[in-house]
């Protein structure tokens, strides 16, 4: 049978592989060589179809652009705090 493995790595990009499956189980795929792959690791997924693939790896992308997105809210919070500073008043000691 016919699986589509996407995989993301942001450094060499995305990619969706047609893969023959011997056999699977709701964890595991087995390949034609013999070996067999978690269906979901962090680096890839197993899916019945391209478009599923295609699904996954546009899902995965859009959570590391909102997890972006949040790190640059909180740069920019503390770049404001930053920038706002003053230099506090030494009261006269005599």
């Amino acid at each position: 049978m016919i699986k589509y493995r996407a995989t993301h790595f942001q450094i060499h990009g995305a990619k969706i592989e047609e893969v023959e499956v011997t056999r699977e189980t709701s964890a595991m795929v087995y390949l034609s060589c013999g070996k067999r792959e978690s269906k979901k690791t962090e680096w890839h997924s197993y899916h019945p179809t391209w478009e599923a693939a295609h699904a996954a790896l546009l899902a995965h992308a859009e959570d590391q652009l909102k997890a972006v997105r949040r790190r640059l809210q909180v740069a920019q919070g503390y770049h404001g705090n930053v920038k706002g500073m003053k230099k506090p008043e030494v009261a006269n000691a005599t």
